[in-house]
């Protein structure tokens, strides 16, 4: 594996999760990565991470010119060490206690569970799913995050075995459907422990799509090959993030992170205004939330306008930022890149009668 990262922007840090690497410095903004060692076994992911310099907000905007049209690629981050205040929140967790998940992977999952727990609000409400063969609920509908409730159910998390299928549809269904429309007002969220070894990706997208409404959905792949095909389309629709955990003394750090910013998104509810009132093609077609440290990445197929619009909500009030295009770079690949996300969406829609085309 050979990577050559080009941001955009200063960086200040690149690393390798799961493997050893050496990197030679470009610029400011570019490295190349490569694994120090050579050839090594297939047998985890490879994890590149890296974070910009700037305290921001910062937007980098890379644009390409192909026969086919303009492409573009915007990347936005958020300021850092902005952090809103704590919204009240309904959480529902969702345990896959298969067989798949036998061995380090339950161990896995239950610490990620209990480190969770221990991350809620005394103004949350949450419930606990647990499911294999059969689906199994802590309680009928959240509860609140007090002394006694958490107690409780981390005694019972602790319990938890693997063995048996993965009937992961009946916990999902139980998990959208835990929700009432008179809490309106509570940020409603789901957080996948799984492995996500599930055969029928289909319905399960048809249910997520159908039932999710405003409710985000978080997805924690656990062990050394998760499924991150449907774990990562589920929560790009959902809204949410999917994190991947392949060393148990990750845990506690992966969760850490992943908590700090579910528990308060920096925008919300994000939207991208065209001065012209001209349509462009982007992807992905619902925008995430955007959580502090983590950029949002559109791609755009379209001619760019002199300046574009951002709009979201922070903290429940509206905002907004105006982003000029005019200091646009011009980079090979864009165009790919648009490709590549218009497949996936496709892919991600291509059991619907009438998908759509390139």
């Amino acid at each position: 594996i050979r990577v050559r990262l080009d941001a955009g922007m200063p960086i200040s840090e690149v690393r390798s999760r799961h493997h050893e690497v050496s990197q030679r410095i470009i610029s400011q903004s570019a490295r190349e990565v490569e694994l120090a060692y050579g050839d090594v076994p297939a047998d985890r992911d490879f994890v590149l991470e890296w974070r910009a310099a700037a305290a921001g907000p910062v937007t980098a905007l890379f644009r390409e010119w192909m026969p086919t049209g303009e492409y573009s690629l915007l990347q936005f981050f958020p300021p850092q060490g902005l952090m809103p205040p704590q919204l009240a929140r309904d959480i529902v967790f969702v345990i896959d206690t298969s067989g798949s998940m036998d061995g380090t992977s339950i161990e896995q999952a239950r610490e990620a569970l209990l480190f969770a727990l221990n991350q809620l609000a005394s103004n949350d409400r949450f419930n606990i799913i647990r499911f294999a063969s059969d689906t199994q609920l802590l309680h009928k509908q959240p509860v609140p995050a007090s002394g006694s409730e958490l107690q409780d159910a981390k005694a019972w998390v602790r319990r938890l075995t693997s063995g048996g299928g993965t009937e992961m549809f009946p916990a999902v269904n139980a998990a959208l459907r835990q929700f009432s429309d008179a809490d309106a007002g509570r940020v409603r969220q789901v957080v996948f422990i799984t492995d996500g070894n599930v055969g029928n990706e289909r319905a399960l997208f048809d249910l997520i799509k159908s039932r999710l409404r405003d409710t985000r959905l978080y997805t924690i792949g656990i062990g050394s090959a998760p499924n991150g095909y449907f774990m990562a389309a589920a929560a790009r629709y959902g809204r949410g993030t999917h994190t991947f955990i392949g060393d148990i003394a990750e845990v506690s750090e992966r969760m850490t992170s992943v908590f700090e910013r579910i528990a308060a998104p920096v925008l919300t509810d994000i939207a991208i205004e065209w001065p012209d009132g001209a349509v462009r093609e982007i992807y992905p077609q619902r925008l995430p939330d955007l959580f502090a440290g983590e950029p949002m990445l559109v791609s755009i197929r379209g001619t760019l306008p002199e300046s574009l619009t951002v709009t979201g909500r922070m903290a429940g009030a509206p905002w907004s930022q105006q982003i000029p295009t005019g200091m646009v770079s011009e980079l090979e690949g864009v165009g790919r890149h648009w490709a590549a996300a218009r497949v996936t969406e496709l892919l991600e829609t291509r059991h619907q009668r009438n998908p759509g085309c390139l």
